[in-house]
């Protein structure tokens, strides 16, 4: 996974009906009706769906006269989960992966290449929002016209690498930005301990087998145990018997 933030919520004015204000102009909403079947009932649930510019309104709030709005990447033009991946698996080398990688589209990922030469790369791929001087993290006003995407990153600057001079690709949905990235892809990522750990493994530099990386894949190894029991044995004696077990485990 690569967290890529991709949605953004709008607050939306409006008037309390099926009108909601942009930039000083009043836009009507666009109403879909829907049928939903429900088990147990002989007719279906009429649903009515509401949607500004910026994507479908998942709340209103009549009293106060807003809406709230989700506008998301997978709404955009080729924006179906994993669409892309019809074009990459017909990739016949790293030219043709990259043309394949340019059309993903959601959701975030680590995509990593290797082939029949000995070639690896890796492309940290999706569309990713560019917010000029704002960060997305919180809803913004839908009104002002201020709060807008402005385009998404070109593919050319996502992050990605070919054939690194370590010889292997590791990631586990850890923070993939190099240092120094001007983007803001995202702002969440899993802690680095299970990078970390494939990174040590590989870093040994051997020729690996197929059981190797099975072992790899079901590894226990805790970076986490290492670091706490390194602190139990620095810390004033107390508990003498769980802090010898604890001491003697292999993490």
């Amino acid at each position: 996974i690569v967290g890529i933030d991709q949605q953004d919520l709008y607050v939306e004015k409006t008037d309390g009906r099926n009108r909601y204000l942009e930039r000083g102009e009043w836009r009507d909403m666009r109403l879909e009706r829907e049928q939903i079947p429900v088990k147990g009932r002989s007719e279906p649930v009429e649903v009515e769906l509401k949607f500004t510019r910026h994507g479908p309104v998942i709340y209103e709030d009549p009293e106060r006269k807003r809406a709230f709005a989700l506008r998301w990447t997978g709404a955009e033009p080729g924006g179906a989960g994993y669409l892309a991946s019809l074009a990459l698996d017909r990739a016949q080398n790293w030219k043709e992966f990259l043309a394949a990688t340019e059309r993903w589209k959601i959701p975030g990922e680590n995509l990593v290449y290797a082939d029949v030469d000995g070639n690896i790369g890796w492309v940290a791929a999706g569309l990713a929002p560019i917010r000029k001087n704002w960060s997305g993290l919180l809803p913004q006003p839908g009104d002002t016209g201020v709060y807008e995407w402005s385009g998404f990153v070109p593919f050319s600057e996502l992050p990605q690498r070919f054939n690194p001079p370590e010889h292997y690709i590791a990631t586990a949905n850890h923070n993939i930005l190099p240092r120094g990235y001007p983007h803001r892809l995202g702002y969440e990522w899993n802690p680095g301990f299970r990078f970390r750990r494939v990174d040590e493994v590989l870093r040994a530099g051997k020729k690996f087998t197929v059981a190797d990386f099975q072992k790899l894949q079901h590894d226990e190894t805790s970076l986490v145990a290492r670091e706490l029991i390194a602190m139990l044995k620095q810390a004033p004696a107390a508990g003498a018997d769980a802090r010898r077990r604890l001491e003697s485990w292999d993490c």
